[in-house]
C-alpha cells in the first residue's frame, strides 16, 4: 500500500511538472522549461521528463538563432537604413526577444542614434555656429550619455571656436 501510494505521488508530480513545461514551452518560454524539467530530472529520473527537456532544448536553440538573426538584421538595418527603419523592424520582433540583453542593447543604440538623427536634420537647417550648439546642448540634455550627440557636440563647439577666432584676428 505504501509503495503504491509512494507511485501514484511521483505519477502526480511528474504530471505536474509536464503540465507546467508544456504551459512555458506554448508561452514560448523554452529557457524556463528547460529549467524546471533539469530541476524535475534531478529529482527523478522518467523518461517523459526527458523526452521534454529534449524538446525544450530544441526550442531553445532555435529562439537563440531566431534572436541572435533579429539582432544581426537589425544592425545591418541601422547601419544601412538608419533608426526609424531599424525600430521598425526590431517592434515586429517577437516580444520575448526584448527580455534579451542583446535585444535590449540595440534597441537603445537605435533610440541614440534615433535623436542624433533628429538633431542632424535640424543642423542642417541651421547655419549659425551658436545655434547649433545650442541645439546640440539641447539634444544631450534630452540623451544623456549618448556618444554621437557628444561627438556632434564636441566638433561643433569646436567649430565655432575656430570660426570665432579666425573673426577676432580678422578684426584685428
Amino acid at each position: 500500500l505504501h509503495t503504491a501510494e509512494a507511485s501514484l505521488l511521483r505519477e502526480r508530480s511528474v504530471q505536474q511538472v509536464l503540465a507546467s513545461a508544456q504551459k512555458l514551452l506554448g508561452d514560448k518560454e523554452p529557457q524556463r522549461a528547460a529549467q524546471l524539467l533539469e530541476g524535475a530530472l534531478q529529482q527523478q529520473s522518467d523518461n517523459r521528463i526527458l523526452d521534454l527537456l529534449t524538446d525544450a532544448c530544441r526550442q531553445l536553440d532555435q529562439f537563440q538563432r531566431g534572436l541572435e538573426g533579429a539582432i544581426n538584421e537589425g544592425e545591418r538595418i541601422l547601419h544601412k537604413h538608419g533608426s526609424e527603419e531599424a525600430a521598425a523592424f526590431l517592434q515586429a520582433q517577437p516580444h520575448q526577444y526584448a527580455d534579451a540583453p542583446h535585444f535590449q542593447d540595440l534597441l537603445e543604440r537605435v533610440r541614440k542614434r534615433g535623436v542624433a538623427e533628429v538633431l542632424d536634420q535640424q543642423l542642417a537647417k541651421e547655419s549659425r555656429p551658436e545655434a547649433q550648439v545650442r541645439l546640440a546642448e539641447a539634444a544631450l540634455r534630452r540623451s544623456p550619455g549618448n556618444e554621437e550627440i557628444e561627438k556632434t557636440l564636441g566638433a561643433l563647439r569646436e567649430r565655432k571656436t575656430c570660426i570665432t577666432s579666425v573673426g577676432e584676428k580678422a578684426r584685428d
